[in-house]
């Protein structure tokens, strides 16, 4: 941004980043104070609706640690879908998939149809809405897609907009991964239920 330090608008530039660094620094420690799984997923779209002027946001995640296929999480807001596009999945492997985990950045469907053409996938996310798709990401690899509405203000997707998400989508991410692991290690795979372990800490706890 070209401008003088004492510009007004520079120094507005400057506020509003480190606005949006103290937002980040305290939505980490919020997504990072709980492993349980659909509070963190709700966490993440209340803190979109909250923070970038939509009244839309999904997203997209594996059932199962080992899923080759993300689906719609059912606590979506603001979209208005048709009973079949619930069940809609996305491969793990689709060209989508592939191609945003060379950007890991906020891209709109066009900027991504531009680059590498259209998909079922993109086709899909395009008709029921999605305005701005965001890859969650842990340790370099996508682990669930975002996807938000138009903003409430019909305008454009700023620079900062998609700075801020793309920031966003990476400690989603780590959150989401951790929130996964940590049921792997707690629940038994067979029954479903709780392992012995995890009943003694939580009686301990509570004594």
């Amino acid at each position: 941004m070209i401008g003088k330090d004492n510009d007004p608008l520079m120094i507005e530039y400057y506020e509003k980043k480190i606005y949006d660094q103290k937002q980040l620094l305290e939505i980490s420690k919020a997504l990072n104070s709980t492993l349980d799984y659909k509070y963190l997923i709700d966490a993440i779209l209340n803190i979109c609706l909250a923070q970038l002027q939509t009244l839309s946001a999904a997203i997209f995640l594996a059932p199962e640690a080992d899923s080759n296929y993300f689906e719609l999480e059912p606590s979506f807001k603001g979209f208005d879908l048709a009973e079949d596009d619930a069940g809609f999945r996305i491969k793990t492997d689709a060209p989508l998939v592939t191609f945003l985990e060379t950007k890991l950045k906020a891209m709109t469907p066009d900027q991504v149809e531009e680059a590498m053409g259209l998909s079922p996938e993109l086709e899909f996310l395009r008709r029921i809405g999605g305005d701005l798709i965001i890859p969650l990401n842990a340790k370099g690899k996508v682990n669930g897609l975002l996807l938000l509405g138009e903003k409430i203000t019909m305008g454009e997707w700023m620079e900062e907009d998609r700075d801020f998400l793309t920031t966003l989508s990476t400690l989603a991410g780590i959150a989401v991964e951790n929130s996964r692991l940590y049921e792997l290690a707690t629940v038994d795979m067979m029954t479903g239920l709780k392992v012995h372990h995890y009943f003694q800490t939580k009686l301990k706890e509570e004594m």
